[in-house]
């Protein structure tokens, strides 16, 4: 059976929600360009307000301290340099993120949005041409949609896709085939890219991303079902190129 890419997003913001792509370029051991490009800093950590070296996610807001977060819809336009906040559809923030104005605005936001859970406010980041994820070095990640069928069989319920936060999403005829590509190489589009390791979850899964409740435990589920924590895997490009959706993966 040939294995299609269903999906590609980006994630802007660290702990915010994914924008769509229809297409992008990828580069040798990078991440998506502009995924997790900007994190918003815990008040009171002293970090640069444009920071070009990784940080762990200790240092950020997130949500598995921070479930609220889980309802905003983030989107940055990379021409205009605009990052805008959404909730419920309704457009909440909104700032230029290269002028001091604009973060300050964003930053407010969250100040006030946050308040019942952060002691101080936080800092709206910049990587510039870096990344806020959670792993040292450039990754992707990419989930198997056969995967999260095979979760919600354990669970008994539905899972929304969202809690996985990830970049490339396929649907194979196996469920967690994608385990057995560790090691493998993929051919997607004009991008090469080798299979790391698979991608061990934590408690930001269990929260809901319609309404920020923390109403499941499969960091749990997953252990009970499974024996591991794991969804997902994490890519490394090793030849960079264009992908784009509806493109075939080729497994070697």
């Amino acid at each position: 059976m040939s294995i299609v890419l269903k999906a590609i997003n980006c994630l802007p913001v660290k702990g915010l929600s994914a924008q769509s792509l229809a297409s992008t370029q990828l580069d040798v051991d990078r991440p998506i360009a502009g995924d997790r490009r900007f994190a918003l800093a815990r008040g009171g950590v002293a970090i640069a307000a444009s920071a070009q070296t990784w940080l762990n996610k200790g240092h950020f807001l997130q949500l598995s301290r921070h479930a609220r977060l889980a309802t905003l819809v983030s989107h940055f336009d990379a021409e205009s340099e605009v990052l805008t906040i959404f909730r419920r559809d309704r457009q909440v923030s909104c700032g230029k993120i290269s002028e001091p104005l604009g973060r300050a605005l964003i930053e407010q936001f969250f100040t006030a949005y946050l308040s019942d859970s952060i002691s101080a406010p936080p800092k709206l980041l910049d990587s510039i041409d870096g990344w806020f994820s959670d792993q040292r070095d450039g990754l992707l990640s990419l989930i198997n949609l056969a995967s999260l069928r095979d979760i919600e069989r354990v669970t008994g319920r539905a899972v929304d896709l969202r809690r996985f936060r990830g970049n490339l999403i396929i649907d194979t005829a196996q469920a967690w085939e994608e385990n057995s590509w560790i090691g493998k190489k993929i051919q997607l589009g004009q991008a090469q890219l080798s299979v790391v390791e698979p991608i061990e979850r934590c408690a930001a899964v269990n929260v809901n991303p319609e309404d920020g409740q923390r109403d499941m435990n499969l960091v749990h589920d997953l252990e009970r079902g499974f024996g591991h924590r794991n969804c997902g895997v994490l890519l490394r490009v090793i030849q960079g190129g264009n992908i784009a959706a509806k493109d075939h993966l080729q497994i070697s």
